[in-house]
């Protein structure tokens, strides 16, 4: 009799081994899938064969390189508004720079969390951290590629929307474990 029920115990932690990898796998999974959608989105979406034979005729002379970086935070922001202001830029154009890059890496924030966390994770700024470095390699790959530019207001979009994506992450976590002592209350009563 023990050792059948030494052998279920094995069993069972054998299952939920393999449970636990699957799980585990699956959320990496999602998220690989995700950053590749984004670089997709962002990166080579906008490719086609005469912008990069184009690219590499003139796109890595030191000048044109330089002419495609912006390292001033908000001046990006500055320039559209101008634009705007003069009716000089299409309001989609706005829109999908301003708004999609916050929105494309809100799933980030809720992604991030869920994949890797562990009770000594470093939280809010370990996962941001990481948004942003998910948005240094798109940016690089822009430049590279003559995609688009190396754009620090990018970074800050990008940042916004993973932040976006850890409020909503700690919001669904809280719910759910306040359903859950609730649930587990209202079991104790009744027991």
């Amino acid at each position: 009799m023990t050792n059948k029920y030494i052998s279920g115990i094995l069993f069972t932690k054998k299952v939920g081994c393999q449970m636990k990898y699957i799980k585990n796998t699956l959320k990496v999974s999602i998220l690989v899938v995700y950053i590749l959608f984004i670089m997709y989105i962002l990166v080579f979406r906008r490719l086609t064969f005469s912008l990069i034979s184009n690219s590499f005729i003139s796109g890595f002379e030191p000048t044109t390189i330089l002419q495609r970086i912006n390292i001033i935070p908000f001046s990006t922001f500055v320039d559209y508004s101008k634009l705007y202001t003069y009716n000089a830029i299409n309001y989609s154009i706005l829109f999908n720079n301003i708004v999609g890059n916050i929105i494309l890496f809100v799933p980030i924030g809720l992604i991030l969390p869920f994949t890797f966390n562990k009770p000594n994770n470093k939280g809010f700024w370990h996962f941001n951290a990481v948004a942003v470095s998910i948005s240094f390699v798109i940016e690089i790959g822009q430049l590279i590629l003559v995609a688009g530019s190396f754009d620090i207001d990018d970074f800050i979009l990008r940042f916004i929307g993973t932040a976006i994506g850890y409020l909503f992450y700690k919001l669904i976590t809280l719910v759910i474990s306040k359903l859950l002592s609730q649930k587990a209350k209202d079991y104790s009563v009744i027991n």
